[in-house]
């Protein structure tokens, strides 16, 4: 009896320890110029206080115009602990054409911070912004702590703006 009262608290704990981890959103997925990025690694960089993942999508008008800005914004806030990184989602079948056009748009950008391509959207889905049909609802900007853990969704990025400027 006491066994199974032992085991089954056990369960009970390790269910809430695993469900905890669900909220920590760490990716590693390749640059435009083919280097792997790991979000874990640059939180666990001793200047990091938070990053902000951008699902960007080279269709979205809004998501393309903002680039510029997030460069600004980043460059002002880097020295402070902001990392910032574009995550691009694909939105055609032909991943390889989208790719071409993806490069082609970020070659023309003047910018300081890496941009990803998630080229199977699987970092999407953990984000919940594409659905299991390969549908996204992009812009969509996240903000995670040192632990990887979101503190902050937007999909307006004046909104998200301004609270990069509260937090640092």
């Amino acid at each position: 009896m006491k066994k199974r009262f032992f085991l089954m608290i056990a369960v009970v704990f390790l269910s809430f320890q695993m469900s905890g981890d669900e909220d920590v959103k760490r990716f590693d997925l390749y640059t435009l110029d083919d280097v792997l990025y790991s979000s874990q690694k640059e939180l666990e960089k001793n200047d990091t206080k938070i990053m902000v993942a951008d699902f960007f999508s080279i269709h979205c008008e809004p998501c393309k115009k903002s680039i510029s800005k997030w460069d600004e914004v980043y460059r002002k806030y880097s020295a402070k602990g902001l990392k910032f990184v574009v995550i691009v989602i694909p939105v055609e079948e032909d991943r390889s054409a989208e790719l071409v056009k993806i490069k082609e748009f970020f070659k023309k950008q003047k910018i300081s911070f890496p941009v990803v391509f998630d080229k199977y959207s699987i970092t999407g889905k953990k984000f919940g912004i594409v659905d299991n049909n390969g549908s996204a609802v992009v812009p969509q900007m996240f903000m995670l702590d040192k632990t990887g853990r979101i503190i902050f969704k937007s999909e307006k990025h004046p909104e998200l703006i301004k609270e990069i400027e509260k937090s640092l």
